[in-house]
Order: C-alpha cells, then structure tokens, then sequence
C-alpha cells in the first residue's frame, strides 16, 4: 500500500505568490506555484531537523520523508469579503 503525505496550504492575495512569473502567466498560476513550493520546504526542514537532533553523518528524519514519495501541496485560497450592511 502507498502512502502520501498531503499538507493543506493556504495562499492570499499579500503573500507575493500572485507576484510570482507563473501567477502571472497562468490562470491558477499563484496556486500551483504554492503546491509546487510544499516538496521542497519538507526536504529543507527535514535537513534541518537531521542536523538539529540527530547524529552526525546521518539522515533518518529526511530518509523517513523520502520514504512517503513527493509531499503533496493542496493549496487553497483564503478570500476577504467586505459587506456594507
């Protein structure tokens, strides 16, 4: 049986993703640019945990991680709305 790791991101509009060449150039871009971003910040904190807490020279927390395949992004938009009642 696979295994997937998922984490539900959340983007708005003040964050700079909407700044970013693919928001610019696709519909939906600033969300696939946040799912495509969740991978990489995994692996990085992995590592850092790995030289935080475990010996030197050694990798499980990212090797546990590496395990699982590409952590998943599932981004979703937060809107503001403003009602003058």
């Amino acid at each position: 049986m696979q295994r997937w790791l998922f984490n539900v991101k959340t983007i708005f509009g003040g964050n700079g993703l909407y700044q970013c060449p693919r928001a610019r150039d696709e519909q939906s871009g600033a969300v696939a640019e946040r799912a495509h971003r969740c991978a990489g910040e995994y692996l990085s904190a992995a590592r850092a945990a790995d030289r935080q807490y475990s010996a030197p020279g050694t990798n499980p927390i990212l090797d546990r991680l590496r395990s699982f395949g590409q952590t998943r992004g599932l981004p979703c938009i937060t809107h503001t709305c403003r009602y003058n009642l």
